[in-house]
């Protein structure tokens, strides 16, 4: 039986992309809107909960399977799912960017992280043997790299540097990965029970300390918690420039935001409340929320990519910033109705091979 709060979650982080990028390319930026802007500022919240999410669903499944070797099918459904996840990331940089080196290859968007973290974190399977203690070092060890790169300011690709660098968002994923194998080592319910408890608490005494240092929600905000990264591309290797014999084209930049140690942070304890949460909600959810509620949540992937191009067919056909508030909030209500349209059609497929 699926956990509804793990969709449930997942929901609410895909739900929030969709604002997120909405926001981005199709709200007018002559216009401003302080509800709007104070949403938009709590992205690091997204990716952060979407990439725990990943890693603590990889033990849940593993879990169901009881056990695995090299031969095991979910292992090797883990690796092709990594790479599929990372081709796409690349198809997706190229359709907008072209072949901008070494990003496209490297550091092409956040599903390049989550392959990543789902290849890397299906080796960690094959330790049979104190796989909690390797993890907890490999997790260590990243944490501290990535918090002295930061502070030294030491930057490069693909680590913390690029379109989409992974650190520190892959860690999410790793942490939520070795949550979820603490988690399930625990077979006594009660005690599983007092350790999603005591993360939680944890999670609020970050964020509590946090909203004493710099204010409610004020770590998430890009004066606060974020370093900014700049990235020059050449607009001859756009898609539609490729083969062109002008010799004329110029470049231009990107910008793109990180997290810096104290957003890390803050985005952990943030999101561990937000699990424990789920997690003490999940008999609510499954007694009174049908599970076509969470559809959205069950099938996050698809709606990612539904997401993308819902938003790119509408700048092609209106161009950027185009919409006033209500227009905006016309969108985003299609957006949100659409993406329970798509996830009932492909719950009743995925329904229909089942009975066959």
């Amino acid at each position: 039986m699926r956990k509804k709060y793990i969709d449930f979650l997942r929901a609410i982080a895909i739900f929030y992309m969709f604002f997120y990028h909405a926001f981005l390319v199709l709200f007018n930026p002559d216009l401003t809107n302080k509800t709007l802007n104070f949403i938009f500022e709590l992205v690091p919240f997204c990716p952060a909960l979407f990439l725990f999410l990943a890693g603590f669903s990889i033990t849940f499944y593993f879990e169901k399977n009881n056990t695995l070797n090299i031969e095991n099918k979910y292992f090797f459904s883990l690796i092709k799912r990594g790479f599929i996840l990372i081709f796409f990331a690349m198809i997706l940089f190229f359709i907008e960017h072209g072949l901008q080196f070494p990003d496209v290859l490297f550091t092409p968007g956040i599903l390049n992280s989550i392959g990543w973290m789902i290849i890397i974190s299906a080796l960690f399977l094959l330790i049979s043997s104190y796989r909690i203690l390797f993890l907890s070092i490999f997790v260590t060890i990243l944490i501290i790299i990535t918090i002295i790169f930061e502070k030294n300011k030491i930057f490069f690709v693909p680590f913390n540097y690029g379109y989409e660098p992974m650190s520190p968002t892959i860690i999410y994923g790793f942490i939520g990965f070795l949550f979820g194998n603490i988690f399930y080592s625990i077979k006594n319910l009660n005690k599983q029970k007092v350790f999603i408890f005591l993360s939680g608490i944890g999670g609020l005494f970050i964020s509590t300390f946090y909203t004493i240092k710099d204010g409610f929600l004020n770590t998430f905000f890009s004066d606060k918690g974020r370093y900014v990264i700049e990235r020059v591309f050449s607009e001859k290797m756009l898609p539609n420039n490729l083969f062109s014999n002008m010799s004329n084209f110029s470049f231009y930049k990107e910008h793109i935001w990180n997290y810096n140690t104290d957003c890390f942070i803050y985005t952990l304890g943030f999101v561990l409340v937000l699990f424990a949460f789920g997690y003490f909600i999940e008999n609510i959810l499954q007694k009174y929320l049908p599970k076509l509620v969470f559809l959205p949540g069950t099938f996050a992937f698809a709606n990612y990519f539904y997401h993308l191009i819902f938003l790119a067919l509408l700048v092609v056909l209106f161009g950027y910033g185009f919409f006033n508030l209500t227009g905006f909030l016309i969108i985003m209500l299609l957006l949100y109705i659409f993406s329970y349209v798509l996830s009932f059609i492909i719950y009743k497929i995925k329904l229909k091979k089942k009975k066959k």
